[in-house]
């Protein structure tokens, strides 16, 4: 595993932690849509793009260990986060962040002085 550098982990209903990946410095994909998973793994810096739809987060806590300077896509949709942490205001480099189906009530006005697609 000391290689890996795209994982995918999608439809695995049972699956409801990525914690053994916390700190692994060389992944640069992660696929982990439509599992149990209830929070975000931690210390992943190295990733360029992050699907993890359709599963049981309320909120993205610990995005800020999972943000770095070549980070691209984040997708979330379909899960239950009522909130977009300020931690992402200093993200420059995200083209695209899919909060879609989730329980947003409102968006932050920095978001819009970003140069993201959402």
């Amino acid at each position: 595993m000391m290689s890996l550098q795209y994982l995918t982990v999608d439809n695995n209903n049972d699956l409801s932690s990525l914690d053994a990946l916390n700190g692994y410095q060389r992944l640069r994909g992660l696929s982990a849509s439509n599992c149990a998973i209830d929070h975000l793994p931690t210390n992943l810096s190295t990733l360029t793009t992050i699907d993890m739809s359709q599963n049981k987060l309320t909120s993205l806590d610990g995005l800020d260990t999972l943000l770095w300077f070549d980070c691209t896509s984040l997708v979330f949709r379909n899960n239950s986060i009522t909130t977009i942490p300020t931690t992402m205001r200093v993200v420059r480099n995200i083209n695209t962040i899919d909060l879609s189906n989730n329980l947003l009530t409102e968006l932050p006005i920095w978001l819009f002085n970003a140069n993201l697609k959402v």
